[in-house]
């Protein structure tokens, strides 16, 4: 249930969380980076609720799906300095959010990950505004093949939404204080796994989703945005994912987009009731589903896996699968009428939207584990060892190649790397495991 922070917050009743379980239980500086804008794949796709020009509201930005709605970047941008380079409190491996002037990260400390981290710094100069702390409920041993505060957070103008792998899911307002909290170990079992949780939560119209994938008892809830009381939740079919929700309008209906375990659902956001699922599908436990209209792109990382599904008639139709191509870490995207993908080995692949088939393929030379991003006319990659690609709608041809060496932390560092990137006001933010970086022209 929320904590109790004040008394103007509302504390939900254990009656209610038993009446809630019982109802939806009988009912149904280095990484990778893309940047995708096209007009024509505008239609259909989600606003964020409560996204402006110049905020970046949660995984993969306002449409979950790496497009940034503005023309192109001008001639010579491609080629960009670091601006600031701030510290941050912890580390982690969640990307940026930016709403109203700031940029904010998550990140964790303690030999236990005893705390968690919340960070807001100002866009133009890199100074810290505020800083918000609180104890991890259920404390675990770091190690390197857990998550550190993976999950990117979700914002509207009422607050930031912040989920850690302990299972705290966390609001807090623009100031940086505590509005409610609540523990979802604490609410539905104990986190199965291995490898920790890198879900990110997603904003409906109605609340804020999460899907938690694991070993034991897996699940999609929601929870009310002003007070964390709990509005549905829906038991999934169990078995280990990182991969995120994404909020899908079509016809203006809404629903919420899933893809793990070896299944493709959706939910109705108001009462968590599964819509369809598509269990023709293996490997996807990271790649988050893409969205462009009614088509949705799925990453794999097990060959002839990676798909196109056609949502036209309420229902998905397989377009195509690949009979190669994999998708490991990173998820893909829609770009000049082709689905872009990248291998954890970085082998980026451009497969043609109607037939699947390969029309581009290149070897980087790091590994990619960030999703991609792209404006009307490039698409941009960063690497685990800090390096930018970008390619050219004209023949896709390579058009810069740019390592930022003024970037000390990424020379030499096993542990530093770059899990993603927000932009606003022509800037670009890489989130290092320490360090949240500011490029620009």
């Amino acid at each position: 249930m929320p904590h109790r922070i004040q008394e103007s917050i509302k504390e939900v009743p254990s009656s209610m969380i038993d009446q809630q379980i019982n109802r939806t239980k009988s009912g149904p500086s280095s990484g990778c980076v893309e940047w995708i804008l096209c007009g024509m794949f505008l239609t259909g796709i989600p606003n964020a609720r409560g996204q402006t020009d110049d905020s970046w509201s949660g995984f993969r930005g306002a449409y979950h799906n790496g497009v940034i709605p503005l023309t192109s970047f001008r001639d010579g941008q491609e080629n960009r300095k670091v601006a600031w380079n701030a510290s941050l409190q912890g580390q982690g491996q969640s990307s940026p959010v930016i709403h109203s002037g700031h940029v904010m990260a998550t990140s964790i400390t303690g030999d236990r990950k005893e705390w968690l981290h919340v960070e807001a710094y100002s866009i133009s100069d890199g100074q810290r505004i505020w800083h918000f702390q609180h104890p991890s409920t259920h404390p675990e041993e770091r190690s390197s093949t857990v998550s550190i505060a993976a999950p990117t957070p979700c914002l509207d103008e009422s607050g930031i939404y912040a989920l850690f792998e302990s299972g705290d899911l966390i609001k807090i307002d623009h100031q940086g204080q505590l509005v409610w909290k609540l523990n979802l170990q604490d609410l539905y079992g104990r986190f199965v796994t291995n490898h920790g949780q890198g879900a990110s939560p997603v904003l409906s119209s109605h609340g804020v989703v999460v899907s938690m994938d694991h070993s034991g008892q897996s699940y999609i809830a929601s929870f009310d945005k002003s007070s964390g009381e709990i509005q549905w939740m829906t038991p999934k079919e169990s078995g280990p994912a990182w991969s995120s929700p994404v909020r899908v309008v079509n016809d203006q209906k809404e629903s919420i987009l899933t893809s793990a375990s070896g299944r493709v659902s959706s939910y109705d956001p108001q009462n968590g009731k599964m819509l369809w699922e598509y269990d023709k599908i293996s490997g996807n436990t990271i790649p988050s589903p893409c969205v462009s209209g009614q088509l949705v792109a799925l990453g794999s990382s097990r060959k002839n896996n990676t798909m196109l599904l056609d949502l036209a008639h309420g229902t998905p139709k397989l377009l195509w699968k690949s009979k190669d191509v994999v998708s490991d870490f990173s998820s893909p995207a829609f770009f000049n009428h082709q689905v872009w993908l990248v291998s954890k080995s970085g082998i980026v692949y451009a497969l043609n939207r109607d037939s699947g088939s390969v029309e581009f393929e290149k070897r980087l030379d790091q590994p990619v584990w960030a999703s991609p991003i792209s404006f009307e006319d490039s698409i941009w990659f960063f690497t685990k060892a800090a390096e930018v690609h970008i390619f050219s709608r004209n023949s896709q041809r390579e058009i810069s190649h740019t390592l930022w060496n003024p970037v000390p932390e990424f020379n030499g560092d096993r542990e530093q790397a770059i899990y993603g990137v927000a932009f606003s006001q022509n800037k670009i933010f890489v989130r290092g495991t320490k360090n949240l970086i500011c490029l620009v022209p």
